[in-house]
This record gives C-alpha cells, structure tokens and sequence, in this order.
C-alpha cells in the first residue's frame, strides 16, 4: 500500500503497518523511559525489542542529551528576553539565558540521576558560559 502526495510516492502506511505488526505484542514504551532513563517501567519484552532494533542505547540518557537540553533551553530563555531588552536596551540576555539554561541542566541532569557522564557535561557547559562571558 503506497501514499501519493503530488507525483511522489511514499511507502509510509506500509512501514507503519510493519511496525505495528512488529510490535503488537509489545506495548508501547512509557515516555518516562525516553526522557529521563526510568528503567523500571520497562518489560523483559520491550527489552528485548530494543535490542533486537538495535536502538536500546535511546534509554540511556548521556552527555549529549544534557548538552542538547541546555542548548535548547539557551535559545528559548534568550529568545524569551529579546522582550526585556526592548524595554531596557541594557539587559544582560546572555546571562540570564546562561543562567537559565545551566540551572535547567543542571535539574535535567538531577532527574535523571546525575551519572558521570551528565556530570561532565554539566561542569562543561557551565565552563562554556563562563569562558563566553570574558
């Protein structure tokens, strides 16, 4: 079964109908175990899943995931003062988005777990934004 959208041609129905048949017998994964690593949520059959697909590394959450988040909340909490800086031609942006976003990591990387890896990140970005301010 295909799905035309103007002259291409996608094969997406098919793929979700693999996908569901695949994983039928499987519910789906709770959302706690995607965003903060809960591990105990997860059957002995999803585990598996996981491995079979090769995407368990997904519940894991790294460095990386940490880096992302503080980024993330960077852009947003600097966007959000372009406001105030309209109003006040001198409000320091970088620095309360610096700070918002390090103490977002920093609460991200706490729910989480505070593994070794976060805790590299974390002391990495609050370097980043401590080098950027001189």
């Amino acid at each position: 079964m295909k799905m035309r959208i103007g002259h291409k041609t996608y094969a997406a129905p098919r793929v979700l109908v693999t996908i569901s048949s695949c994983t039928s017998a499987v519910r789906p994964l709770p959302f706690s175990a995607l965003a903060v690593g809960v591990r105990a949520e997860i059957s002995d059959q999803q585990w598996q899943l996981l491995r079979d697909t090769g995407v368990v590394h997904l519940i894991s959450v790294s460095g990386l995931h940490l880096g992302m988040v503080a980024v993330l909340m960077y852009a947003l909490v600097r966007a959000l003062t372009v406001v105030a800086v309209l109003r006040y031609p001198q409000f320091p942006t970088f620095g309360v988005a610096a700070c918002g976003a390090l103490a977002f990591a920093a609460a991200y990387a706490l729910l989480t777990g505070f593994s070794v890896p976060t805790q590299r990140t974390l002391i990495m970005v609050a370097i980043a934004f401590w080098v950027k301010t001189r």
